[in-house]
């Protein structure tokens, strides 16, 4: 009871420190940092400035011995990055005195926090080992030991993909905050994992040692209706080769899994959240979210959106499907003259498995989505295979229900993956890809939607800064007259490079005062 009160008291604490950090009212320690509580003002830089402003505070002079470690901190100050604040980090540990020597540990994870935020695998590697001994010193008090394992996990997946250099689902423009959501997201999903492969054995086990007497049932006798999914691989192709052994392992999880269907989210949600940034496109998001209207999880057929550059069709598709909650990846057609996004063969050294496949499995999801960008122009030999003949399978219903995938060497059912697709014409596509597609024509903004456009690309031009939005302060009356002599509708593109120049100016006017 003593015990459980004292967790309440932590829990209680910890609310309201976030809160306080959240408005800039609280620096969170490196503990707490470790235990997920946001940045100052939720922003990583905000969050350094403060804590090496205060550090100065802490040790005005520094010796002879320690010059490197200013010359760090320096560099962070003038050049903050993944990689200067690893540097710091070093600096630190490169002390040999022991004044202060927990201390300076503790300040030297928290510079390996900020670099592992920024997407430095060894930092990331760091703060999931720290975040495991700060777990298991703690387990008996903490209120969320489990949490912080799934945040070790989550960290060690970072660092993993980082080191691969497979950055398709770690966009380099995601934000520290999306990077640590990212990361809670992970590590959930292998906590998950770790718990149903336990529960399997232990079915199997209970069926190995029941008693004969019929009173015995297994676990899936006992559950009740799961949630809707689908099982996408049945089999392994020739599992007894050397190949095949390798493929059965990396896919073991996968093989006869029932993999979740993305459910239905709140359309009005949804459509509110694409008119705030696409006003112009009222119409293709009635028509597309009309799709989903008598169904209960998100499935749209395979739909080729085309409109003219700039227009904002690429980040419609991608917009769309995060609205959607659904995992996506941009595949840029651009040059592409084979057709390995159905997958190689497993026997050459190359081989891989279909881009449908590959996604299935790092989302865990029955339905990911795929967005095919300037399908035009990916190249037209057929050599090597060609792109858009490859999708032709993909995108018929019928045989995406039975496709082949070369590297599995087995049929999958990838029906209910979700493609989407931008061009600015359709004259290089066959007659059979058209038929197979939905067509919608992307409408071009005009000057009636110069607020709305003009206020979302501010706010995306500051995330990119690595700034919070809530400095993105509306357009005023005179910076919308000078977009509106400039920009008459047409190209987003061209509007983003003008609220650029509208952000600089910002910026410059700021720094003067």
């Amino acid at each position: 009871m003593k015990d459980k009160f004292k967790r309440a008291r932590l829990e209680a604490i910890f609310s309201r420190r976030s809160k306080l950090a959240i408005k800039g009212l609280h620096l969170p320690s490196t503990v707490e940092l470790l235990h997920s509580m946001p940045f100052r003002e939720e922003h990583l830089m905000t969050d350094a400035q403060e804590f090496i402003h205060r550090l100065y505070k802490r040790w005005p002079e520094l010796p002879d011995e320690e010059a490197e470690l200013h010359q760090c901190l320096k560099a962070v100050q003038h050049e903050p990055g993944a990689e200067s604040f690893r540097r710091a980090a070093q600096a630190f540990r490169a002390i040999k005195t022991d004044r202060n020597r927990i201390a300076r540990e503790y300040d030297a994870l928290r510079f390996d926090y900020y670099a592992a935020s920024m997407r430095c695998p060894e930092s990331a590697r760091r703060v999931a080992v720290n975040i495991v001994y700060l777990a298991l010193s703690d387990k008996k008090l903490h209120h969320g030991f489990l949490l912080l394992i799934e945040q070790a996990l989550g960290w060690s997946y970072l660092a993993a993909k980082l080191d691969q250099a497979e950055l398709d689902d770690i966009s380099t423009a995601l934000s520290s905050n999306e990077i640590r959501d990212r990361i809670e997201h992970e590590g959930s999903q292998l906590i998950n994992l770790l718990v149903s492969e336990w529960k399997e054995r232990e079915t199997a086990r209970r069926r190995v040692f029941a008693w004969p007497d019929g009173n015995d049932k297994s676990e899936k006798d006992k559950s009740e209706p799961g949630e809707p999914g689908l099982v996408v691989i049945k089999e392994i192709g020739n599992p007894d080769t050397s190949e095949g052994k390798t493929v059965q392992r990396t896919y073991r999880r996968l093989k006869s899994a029932k993999l979740p269907l993305i459910p239905r989210p709140d359309l009005q949600d949804v459509r509110e959240q694409l008119l705030a940034e696409f006003p112009h496109a009222q119409q293709i998001i009635d028509t597309m979210l009309n799709d989903l209207t008598m169904r209960t999880e998100v499935y749209i057929r395979p739909t080729i959106f085309i409109g003219t550059p700039g227009t904002g069709k690429t980040r419609f598709a991608q917009q769309f499907l995060s609205a959607l909650k659904v995992p996506n990846e941009t595949f840029s057609c651009g040059g592409v003259s084979d057709g390995a996004i159905a997958g190689t063969p497993r026997r050459w050294s190359t081989g891989e498995p279909s881009l449908p496949i590959n996604l299935v499995r790092r989302f865990n999801c029955a339905s990911p989505g795929i967005i095919m960008d300037e399908l035009e122009k990916a190249g037209s030999s057929r050599h090597n295979g060609n792109l858009v003949d490859a999708l032709l399978g993909m995108f018929e219903p019928q045989s995406a229900r039975n496709w082949h995938d070369p590297y599995l060497e087995a049929n999958v059912d990838i029906s209910q993956v979700i493609w989407l697709a931008t061009v600015n014409s359709l004259d290089t596509l066959s007659a059979p890809f058209r038929d197979r597609c939905r067509i919608i024509t992307f409408p071009e903004p005009g000057p009636e939607h110069l607020y709305k456009i003009g206020n979302s690309l501010l706010v995306q031009a500051y995330e990119e800064l690595g700034m919070d939005k809530r400095w993105a302060l509306p357009l005023t009356g005179k910076e919308l007259d000078i977009l509106g002599s400039y920009w008459k509708g047409g190209s987003v593109r061209h509007l983003r490079r003008l609220i650029d120049a509208v952000v600089a100016t910002r910026e410059k006017m700021t720094n003067q005062h």
